[in-house]
């Protein structure tokens, strides 16, 4: 590939609203870094117009699974390029999830079905 010959990618400097949120900070901080960008980036800036392309949302997609311990995939990202608009879709994902119940401990029991005391004697 004649690297000299692709053309530069678009970068806008567009006046775009600065992050609101923590998570709007945290997303915005990822797009800079997944695209090696030297300017931070605004919520309203969209992460295929600054460079992006889907290799790059793979690779978004994971450090937004390890950041925000969130599950997304790169249609995710394609319909929603902006912060703004993923943070927005990640809300809509958390509230959506059902709450996860705790699992009662598991007990030993001896067997006769009684429970075992604490320390493991035979109660």
């Amino acid at each position: 590939i004649d690297h000299k010959a692709l053309p530069q990618p678009h970068t806008t400097t567009t006046q775009g609203r600065p992050p609101r949120t923590p998570q709007e900070e945290i997303l915005c901080t990822l797009y800079t870094q997944t695209l090696n960008l030297t300017h931070p980036t605004t919520i309203d800036d969209n992460f295929f117009d600054l460079g992006g392309h889907s290799l790059l949302a793979a690779k978004l997609t994971t450090h937004i699974r390890t950041t925000l311990h969130t599950n997304l995939t790169i249609r995710d990202i394609f319909q929603n390029p902006t912060p703004a608009t993923l943070t927005h879709h990640i809300t809509t994902l958390q509230e959506a999830a059902p709450r996860q119940r705790k699992r009662p401990a598991l007990r030993r029991r001896t067997e006769a079905g009684a429970l075992l005391s604490g320390d493991g004697a035979r109660g």
